[in-house]
């Protein structure tokens, strides 16, 4: 990471020259950009930033429900069938739902002037489903390259990586170039957030100790309980927060992602 932040310098300092000075990063541009990471967590800030992401939570549930009432209904036409044994349940089946379910949940989080309808869903899922299927490729191979001793502190990692990745896709907007950039600029989002990505690791790390916990309990009540509670209540939880955050940085540093552009 050291490496990224020095060579980032270097071709901000280059690009500076070619462009009269206007654009003269530095190493204390890149220490205020930690600072200012590290001042989320201050209690007046964490109060403000919880209200939002709440608010933002409950949302969600709105728009997914309203726009996205038809997945709703494939759902539970699915559940039907596996019920009357024509469709087996099986671990593919439960992903691929629940891969669209984050999708969706992603396109009602994020900012947008069009009104979240069934239209504004399809046309995400049509525009960007793609790239959020090569997503889910990457991650299903980081998952099964990483060590049982690090699986979840390797893929909540890059986890964070690929979801801020689908945040730049999703706004780019179908630029190709801006699609092309976005897992470049999201590897610069963590480098510039280091102190909150730190952190954050660490919660992360920490639900999945937990997770791990509860699956030694071998109490299958337990484990659906808080399986629901993960997937269903935590990770949409988890998504708002992040998007919340890429939002503010956005803001905050938009000249970092997008000067190129």
């Amino acid at each position: 990471m050291c490496l990224f932040v020095y060579l980032r310098i270097e071709e901000n300092k280059k690009r500076s020259k070619r462009l009269g000075g206007h654009m003269n990063f530095t190493v204390s541009d890149m220490v205020q950009s930690w600072r200012e990471s590290v001042a989320m967590f201050s209690p007046h800030a964490i109060k403000v930033f919880m209200l939002i992401t709440l608010n933002a939570y409950k949302e969600m549930w709105r728009s997914f429900f309203v726009g996205a009432w038809w997945y709703c209904l494939l759902c539970a036409g699915i559940g039907v069938e596996i019920l009357r044994g024509k469709i087996p349940l099986t671990g593919e089946v439960i992903a691929l739902l629940y891969a669209l379910f984050v999708f969706f949940i992603i396109c009602a989080l994020r900012p947008s002037i069009d009104i979240k309808r069934s239209f504004y869903f399809f046309k995400m899922f049509l525009r960007y489903g793609s790239w959020w299927i090569v997503c889910l490729l990457l991650g299903w191979f980081v998952w099964k390259i990483s060590g049982a001793f690090f699986i979840y502190t390797l893929f909540i990692i890059f986890l964070t990586w690929e979801v801020i990745t689908l945040f730049f896709i999703l706004d780019s907007g179908g630029d190709g170039h801006k699609i092309f950039l976005a897992p470049w600029n999201s590897l610069e989002m963590v480098g510039y957030n280091i102190p909150f990505v730190g952190v954050w690791l660490c919660v992360s790390i920490g639900f999945s100790v937990l997770y791990w916990y509860i699956q030694s309990l071998e109490i299958l009540s337990i484990q659906i309980a808080f399986l629901f509670f993960l997937l269903i209540l935590m990770i949409p939880l988890y998504l708002a927060l992040l998007i919340n955050v890429y939002s503010m940085k956005i803001h905050q540093q938009f000249n970092v992602y997008y000067e190129e552009l």
